[in-house]
């Protein structure tokens, strides 16, 4: 057992794209992350069935702006602790209707906590 396997969080987190449906019931991971020695990257399950090794930030702050000649909007997303990299996400109407109607089912499963 690694030293890591007591600090597991879990975390949903799962694609979300023009293509993708809003979901009522979505469901968190069905494995948890496991938090690397640090605790500033995890290892989490990828929906390919992999797991994938990616960085941990706390807070998030977030940007848009029109990007219709490639998708309809973008949102650039920056951890909230100052780090400097980011991840633009180019997303049509429908997208991100689906995103807010996700992160919506999330905020209703977690209830009162």
């Amino acid at each position: 057992m690694s030293a890591s396997a007591d600090r597991q969080l879990s975390t949903p987190i799962w694609p979300r794209d023009r293509a993708c449906p809003s979901r009522a019931d979505f469901a968190p991971m069905p494995r948890p992350i496991v938090l690397l020695n640090g605790a500033d990257r995890c290892i989490v399950p990828h929906p390919s069935g992999h797991e994938a090794v990616t960085p941990i930030v706390g807070g998030i702050n977030l940007a848009w702006t029109h990007a219709a000649p490639i998708g309809g909007v973008a949102l650039v997303q920056f951890g909230g602790s100052g780090e400097p990299d980011g991840l633009v996400t180019i997303l049509s109407r429908d997208g991100l209707r689906s995103l807010i109607a996700d992160l919506q089912a999330i905020d209703a499963q977690l209830g009162d906590r």
